[in-house]
């Protein structure tokens, strides 16, 4: 929970012109996160590994 009101808080400073912390999530870590959610459905529903490629 604790995660997630840093990032909020951070959110809110860029949101209104401040430096935040710089631990606000990026772009790319985003992606991944979406990723590994779809990787969880589809092992899910094959039954088998998957994996992911390597991040650049």
């Amino acid at each position: 929970m604790q995660a997630f009101v840093e990032e909020f808080d951070d959110f809110a400073a860029a949101a209104a012109g401040q430096q935040g912390s710089g631990r606000i999530a990026m772009g790319a870590d985003g992606m991944r996160a979406v990723q590994i959610a779809h990787a969880v459905y589809d092992s899910s529903r094959t039954g088998s590994q998957v994996k992911l490629a390597p991040l650049p």
